[in-house]
């Protein structure tokens, strides 16, 4: 049996409207889906752990109270990573939870605490070095990690790995991968001393088959990949890999969606003669371009335009927008409520 990672941690509480303002406001998970069933009068709540994991809330009629004091056998606690302890304990207090004093884990040497969740499941957080968020603002340089994954010429790939070089984006490109074997973003990346990999998508035309999307989530993890950036890659992505990356996955779309999803936006654009186009970054979810919009930009569409034309103007757009959106999720100046995301700071600042 070959285990790829743990999917979801399921819990059930006995207040779901208290249990869930815990874990969406205290806590700051990503709510991904939301149910009732009423033949069961259950609430299911499913939430994006970091990682990539799922933390799965449900609720039941009757179900009795957890022992935790003294504990009783199965599950122990919950566990997560961070960076800054100190400020960690400071927020959590901040909102009114009780936070058991700091202690040293002798055996690696990393300071620890405790608190718990409205039924008393104890949450541990772990001061882990080089873990990472792309939520949190001021990201050691080194710490941020990212994995591009594309399918052409890698103009786009290469402003970004630039810009990582430069500092402007506080990050660095852990890998970049492509499901071209002969693709020039793995040219560009070989020639940044970048790792580089091909991954054969397989049997289907349109997304990878179940090996070939194996093979590119243990890449990304072995890579310790924290953002997935999509850049000219021609690929539909679904399923096991959203879970795994789950609000974590971030594409670029030459044209100002919704109109025109698909392939040769900037094409659809022309042909429909629009007088006003232009690019649009944002997150990844199940359908063709359908995700959260982070960033747009305008670009006219001129009377002796063709499609080339169009497509060179809309991609010097690309290659500096994007290395501001990218920078701007490392720093962690983005949020997600609902459909929408919010800057910080009003909006990608370019040199």
């Amino acid at each position: 049996m070959q285990l790829s990672g743990i999917h979801h941690v399921a819990i059930i509480c006995s207040d779901y409207a208290r249990s869930k303002r815990f874990y969406t406001e205290v806590l700051g998970l990503t709510v991904i889906a939301e149910a009732f069933r009423a033949a069961r009068q259950s609430h299911k709540l499913d939430l994006a752990a970091p990682g990539g994991a799922r933390i799965e809330l449900f609720s039941f009629p009757g179900s009795p109270s957890r022992l935790s004091y003294p504990e009783a056998l199965g599950l122990r606690h919950l566990a997560f990573a961070v960076t800054d302890l100190d400020a960690c304990v400071t927020e959590l207090e901040g909102k009114g939870v009780k936070v058991e004093a700091v202690r040293l884990d002798e055996v690696a040497n990393r300071r620890f605490t405790f608190f718990a969740d409205p039924d008393d499941l104890p949450i541990e957080l772990y001061e882990a070095q080089g873990n990472s968020s792309i939520h949190r603002t001021g990201l050691d340089p080194q710490a941020c990690r990212l994995g591009i994954l594309g399918s052409g010429k890698g103009s786009n790939a290469a402003a970004i790995a630039d810009a990582c070089a430069a500092g402007t984006i506080p990050a660095r490109v852990a890998v970049v991968i492509s499901d071209v074997a002969g693709a020039g973003i793995l040219e560009q990346a070989r020639a940044r001393g970048l790792a580089a990999l091909h991954v054969a998508p397989g049997k289907f035309r349109t997304r990878f088959d179940g090996v070939a999307e194996a093979a590119c989530l243990k890449a990304l993890r072995d890579a310790e990949v924290d953002l997935v950036v999509l850049a000219g890659f021609m690929r539909i992505l679904k399923g096991e890999f959203l879970r795994a990356y789950a609000g974590k996955v971030v594409n670029i779309h030459p044209a100002l969606l919704p109109a025109f999803p698909g392939l040769e936006a900037w094409k659809q654009a022309l042909d429909y003669g629009v007088k006003m186009t232009g690019v649009t970054i944002h997150f990844v979810d199940e359908g063709i371009d359908t995700g959260p919009i982070i960033a747009q930009e305008t670009a006219p569409v001129l009377p002796g335009d063709t499609s080339e034309t169009l497509h060179a103007r809309l991609q010097e757009i690309e290659r500096k927008l994007y290395p501001a959106v990218i920078g701007a999720l490392a720093r962690g100046e983005i949020r997600v409520e609902g459909r929408r995301a919010i800057w910080q700071n009003h909006g990608p600042q370019r040199a």
